[in-house]
């Protein structure tokens, strides 16, 4: 169980992140870009950080999911 949290805390609270996001994160360190092509078994495969497949894909899971991160909640719009 410890192993399965390890990535994450390492994120949380490690200083080579500071300032930094949009990275993936695997065995307490940043995951290296694969070549294209490459068997996905560590690091980071390129459609994974595409920024037309995020375009594409944000709309679509708000629609699947019906959750929009960017919509004003309820309680925050005007009576």
């Amino acid at each position: 169980m410890q192993e399965d949290a390890a990535a994450q805390v390492w994120a949380a609270t490690s200083p080579q992140l500071d300032g930094l996001g949009g990275l993936y994160c695997e065995d307490g360190d940043v995951a290296d870009p694969l070549p294209p092509g490459a068997a996905l078994v560590a690091g980071m495969a390129d459609w994974a950080v595409d920024p037309r497949e995020a375009a594409r894909l944000w709309p679509l899971s708000a629609d699947l999911t019906g959750v929009n991160a960017f919509a004003p909640l309820a309680s925050d719009r005007p009576a």
